[in-house]
């Protein structure tokens, strides 16, 4: 069996290289279609190997708190694909587009942090009673020494993840 979190971090990875590709396209003025269907093609496994992943990892809860735990996941999907593209074009028209999805890149690194020490696995997994070897914490508690998930919850607002951010991002570059 294969660590969702790795295909999740691998997920992340993608998504960052692909904005890092773009930034790095704008700004040298060398963006041609064959690098836009690559892009879009990466950005589309990326996806891929995010999203079933992250719906695994309600396995990992207590049943008690198994409820809470998918609605959390549901609703931190869907205010994601919500406010992502607004807090993405308020940075763009902030940094403007070459550096607003420059700055997608770094959005990525607090959570890709965090799931590399998050505890999974046999350790954390509930038994029949909902007792654990250790207890899986939530955004309130975090590990020492870990990054804090709660700056890892900007990484829900990527500049790139939804539909249709990539054609405005190169609208936005083109002149009139």
């Amino acid at each position: 069996r294969i660590d969702p979190r790795r295909l999740i971090q691998a997920g992340m990875l993608c998504f960052m290289f692909v904005s890092l590709a773009w930034g790095l396209l704008f700004l040298s003025d060398s963006l041609q279609i064959w690098h836009a269907v690559v892009l879009l093609t990466i950005h589309g496994i990326a996806g891929t190997l995010w999203g079933p992943p992250r719906s695994l990892m309600v396995h990992y809860i207590a049943p008690n708190q198994l409820t809470s735990a998918v609605r959390l996941n549901a609703m931190s999907l869907y205010l994601g694909m919500l406010l992502g593209p607004a807090v993405g074009a308020g940075v763009m028209l902030l940094l403007g587009p070459i550096h607003g999805i420059l700055v997608n890149v770094l959005l990525y690194v607090p959570l890709t942090l965090w799931m590399w020490k998050a505890p999974y696995g046999p350790a954390v997994t509930p038994a029949a009673d909902g007792n654990t070897g250790q207890r899986m914490r939530g955004f309130a508690e975090p590990s020492a020494g870990s990054v804090c998930p709660k700056s890892a919850g900007a990484s829900t607002f990527q500049l790139g993840r939804t539909r249709g951010a990539n054609a405005s991002i190169t609208s936005a570059n083109k002149p009139m």
